[in-house]
């Protein structure tokens, strides 16, 4: 009828995630989860727990020793020989189990068949972009990815299935969609989903990866690990263990588990994709009756109920199944003794409830600055101040160059930034310099503050589609943003550090590079592969000059330890920019460059002294 608003507007969450804002204020109504650090979360529980009167006592597990009478557990054996006895054991040995399933033999319940992800792989980035309210989950040919901000970095992992897509192509699948540096390096983690058929056996409770394990899509295992914890201190036997007790810890554990399975299953389930071999599994598997239910109950009629220890409500299962396409054939006859006026009025009514909600709302990064800052945010604010006011210079004009025998064109603007003294004591107050091993880089880098990566980006973005003839319904994304100064002694240097390298064969990435420091440094180079006469290295020249640099090499034997300079037997140095302060220049990544450095000069880790610049990596997709 035209009446209705997107279901989102009516939506305090959702709209405000949108909007950036945020805050959690006592008995609010509004539905919210917490991005945490996993290792300070797990460090501070230890802490808390110890003061608390808990005894740690740390030892591998050697054997676990059953009561001759009736097959309780009577104690464990650890490898040093200690023996720990008790009354009641808690498994929290993760996936293996060793007490409610190897001691025990309780018996798994495995739901593979519809939650046919079986493998995730975790990589921890540095943070590049705005410091989002919520966390993104990206549909991939066979499974998905997350991304999660905190304060100092970024989580991200992918989901997917070893039946479709090996570890390689799946890692590959993830770094090719990262953003920013990597902090770790990528790890797979295999599990089968599936549940205990008992979570407490006799007179062992398990509790997490050794309950049961549902895939991450909605981040519910630390969820059904404090319901765990609140229902055995509920029914914690005084005295003797009854079999009451446990009948009704694993009820309820099980109903639980089995709602969030359903729910987990509809996003696979109810999808319109049907791409590949794993979404079309997905789309025509046959789901529990549980869930086949509530699916054929809410298209017959629109409905949705909330059941027992459900922990979605009703709001979140009508937001999947609408967001999935799965609409209803029919509506509540209520809506019908209505008229449009009085619907109409009835709908603004609620969206403008919403709107003003949120309207009063902090912006997410202020409120968690204010309300739980870290330690290496609150450091990192004097490193951010510069770039509220971050502006150009108003008389700079770009100069075009069209360099080697391809005329590709780089751009130059000198005097770019309007106040350049600033960004260098920006840089120098920054304490996250740490040395660059992914991308090779002959020194440090520290992340670059977002206010100065979106001011130069929208600064340059459109010269940039203009001059490259890109087309405008691609869309620029920044790839990596950050401080480097060179520190690394030429003696020291990998053989990929003394030769021309390509940032990405890609025909629509970029290099944007300002030089920031004061005084005479080097420029940057740009050399022609002599015996392929490549100066951009293309997608489908990979390959190719790889394999005859590699045999160069092998031929004429490895360069000397140093920078490259302006002579080289294998590269012909055919251009290069001069480096001056405040000269910001843009250039294609998969031209063959490098750094032109002087060891007297450019190598110092004085912020202030050293070659310091300020490096923004972008594609268009």
């Amino acid at each position: 009828m035209g009446i209705a608003a997107p279901i989102g507007d009516y939506c305090a969450e959702h709209l405000a995630a949108r909007e950036h804002k945020f805050a959690t204020y006592p008995n609010q109504e509004r539905n919210h989860a917490y991005h945490l650090d996993a290792t300070l979360y797990a460090k501070y529980l230890r802490e808390f727990s110890a003061k608390h009167g808990v005894t740690r006592v740390e030892g591998k597990i050697a054997d676990v020793r059953l009561r001759d009478d009736n097959g309780f557990i009577e104690s464990l054996v650890l490898e040093s020989g200690a023996i720990l006895a008790g009354d009641l054991f808690v498994d929290c040995t993760g996936f293996s189990g060793l007490l409610i399933e190897k001691a025990l033999h309780t018996g798994y319940e495995d739901w593979s068949h519809w939650l046919p992800c079986d493998r995730a792989i975790a990589v921890q980035t540095e943070s590049t972009g705005e410091f989002l309210p919520y966390t993104r989950s990206i549909a991939h040919e066979s499974g998905w990815q997350w991304r999660i901000p905190l304060q100092t970095r970024t989580g991200n992992g992918l989901v997917f299935c070893s039946r479709y897509w090996s570890d390689e192509e799946a890692i590959a699948t993830l770094t090719a969609n990262l953003e920013g540096e990597m902090l770790t390096k990528p790890r797979v983690i295999a599990f089968r989903t599936g549940s205990r058929r008992k979570h407490w056996n006799k007179n062992c409770v398990a509790i997490g990866l050794s309950a049961g394990f549902i895939e991450p899509l909605e981040s519910t295992s630390i969820h059904l690990i404090q319901r765990s914890i609140i229902r055995l201190m509920q029914l914690f036997p005084a005295g003797a263990v009854h079999q009451s007790d446990i009948d009704e810890f694993n009820e309820q554990t099980r109903q639980e588990m089995e709602n969030i399975r359903d729910f987990i299953v509809l996003h696979y389930h109810v999808t319109e994709r049907a791409d590949s071999k794993f979404w079309r599994y997905c789309r025509s598997m046959t789901v529990p009756e549980s869930l086949a239910h509530r699916l054929q109950h809410f298209r017959e009629t629109g409905r949705i109920y909330k059941y027992g220890p459900d922990l979605f409500s009703e709001s979140s299962w009508v937001q999947v199944m609408l967001g999935q396409g799965l609409m209803p054939e029919s509506y509540h006859p209520i809506v019908d003794l209505m008229t449009d006026a009085e619907l109409n009025s009835f709908l603004e009514r609620i969206r403008l409830q919403v709107k003003q909600s949120v309207d009063e709302l902090p912006y997410h990064k202020e409120f968690v600055k204010s309300y739980c800052p870290s330690q290496a945010s609150t450091a990192m604010e004097k490193t951010e101040q510069f770039a509220a006011d971050f502006s150009v210079n108003a008389l700079a004009k770009p100069m075009l160059y069209q360099i080697g025998n391809s005329k590709t064109p780089i751009i130059v603007i000198d005097d770019f930034a309007r106040d350049q003294a600033r960004s260098i004591r920006a840089a120098a107050t920054n304490t996250r310099f740490t040395q660059d091993e992914v991308n090779l880089y002959p020194g440090i880098r520290a992340p670059l503050p977002v206010d100065y990566i979106n001011s130069v980006v929208a600064l340059i973005g459109k010269k940039i589609q203009e001059v490259y003839g890109i087309p405008a319904d691609m869309q620029l994304k920044v790839t990596q943003a950050c401080y480097s100064l060179v520190t690394q002694p030429s003696s020291t240097l990998g053989l990929l550090q003394r030769i021309p390298h390509f940032d990405k064969p890609n025909t629509y990435s970029f290099a944007v590079l300002h030089y920031l420091a004061e005084g005479k440094h080097g420029g940057t180079g740009f050399f022609r592969h002599i015996p392929t006469q490549l100066e951009r290295v293309s997608e489908a020249d990979k390959d190719r000059y790889f394999s005859i640099a590699n045999d160069f090499i092998r031929r004429f034997g490895e360069p000397e330890k140093m920078y490259i300079g302006k002579d080289d037997h294998n590269y012909d140095l055919y251009h290069h920019i001069d480096y001056l302060t405040n000269r910001l220049a843009i250039y294609p990544g998969n031209l063959l460059h490098s750094g032109l450095i002087s060891p007297q000069q450019d190598i110092s880790s004085d912020l202030t002294a050293g070659r310091l610049t300020a490096n923004i990596f972008i594609d268009f997709e």
